[in-house]
């Protein structure tokens, strides 16, 4: 089992390291702008844009070689620790009502699953990560413009406009550009990407769990401020095969393998095995109740 704090927190170093390839890149950036002479006509000052556009691409690909190893070492050591954390309770759980708990280091299905993951993760990570060398040549651009403009207009001093382009350049901050045309920062794609990679693995190696241990129900995981779709089933029993009477499907209630559903997109619901007759970990007064406390913030009253 992984709880959904788990999954909140397991990135967090990772994100920092996202922090410090955002930092590097804006120094680029600034380093870039200052060699850049906007003092020159629009026409030339485009040709010099392109130059230092195409020097500016290599420079944040040295930077963000630099660190892709420790990326990548980071990446695999947040779903082998996942792997265990989970699987370790999960051999709890099961000895808990009497059953044998399953050696996981033995099980070569569940290892292969576990590093197909890592894989498709890191390749994930990796070319999140490269995107940003384009989507930073276009934040130059147009802090370039920005200060060419402001300098032209005789508004600000040349070493004004340089100080705007580049807080203009700081404060939008690294992003990547999917193929649909969405734009998001760097470190909310690498961590949807991670967690949702993690979560699916997990997600996956508990099925094969629960048909090695030998049921056929889970129990899915629940937190506050769940989407109002993932809410109306959060914390609830399910069968995985139907071979259980009086329990819906896990995938008819859940929709767990789309995008929306469980395990999907930036999802931080779970599932492990449950024992029929044993404790819920989540009773129905708990879950009535999950939302209901109440925030005050600026002298309104919120809900989670």
């Amino acid at each position: 089992m992984l709880s959904p704090e788990y999954l909140q927190e397991c990135t967090s170093y990772l994100l920092g390291m996202m922090d410090k390839i955002n930092e590097q890149v804006t120094a680029d950036i600034a380093r870039r702008l200052v060699k850049t002479n906007l003092l020159t006509d629009t026409a030339a000052l485009q040709t010099e844009l392109l130059l230092q556009q195409s020097r500016l691409f290599s420079d944040i690909k040295k930077d963000i070689s630099k660190l892709s190893g420790l990326t990548e070492d980071e990446v695999e050591r947040i779903f082998r620790e996942a792997y265990n954390m989970n699987l370790g309770t999960e051999n709890l759980r099961a000895a808990a009502v009497g059953k044998t708990p399953i050696d996981h280091e033995a099980r070569k299905a569940m290892g292969a699953l576990l590093s197909a993951h890592i894989r498709k993760t890191k390749g994930a990570v990796k070319n999140l990560t490269m995107t940003t060398a384009l989507q930073a040549q276009n934040r130059f651009y147009l802090a370039c413009n920005l200060a060419h403009m402001q300098v032209s207009s005789g508004a600000f001093t040349y070493a004004q406009a340089i100080r705007n382009a580049i807080k203009q350049a700081a404060d939008a901050g690294l992003t990547v550009q999917y193929p649909t045309g969405h734009v998001d920062k760097i470190d909310v794609a690498i961590r949807r990407a991670v967690l949702t990679g993690v979560n699916q693995s997990v997600a996956e190696i508990n099925r094969m769990y629960c048909d090695e241990i030998g049921t056929d129900l889970v129990e899915v995981t629940a937190h506050t401020g769940a989407r109002p779709s993932h809410a109306a089933w959060q914390g609830g029993v399910y069968s995985l095969n139907g071979k259980t009477r009086g329990y819906r499907l896990l995938v008819d209630a859940t929709g767990y393998g789309t995008g929306e559903g469980l395990c999907g997109w930036n999802c931080r619901h779970n599932f492990y095995a449950y024992y029929e007759g044993t404790t819920r970990t989540y009773t129905k007064d708990y879950l009535d109740n999950l939302d209901k406390e109440t925030y005050e913030y600026d002298g309104k009253e919120y809900t989670n």
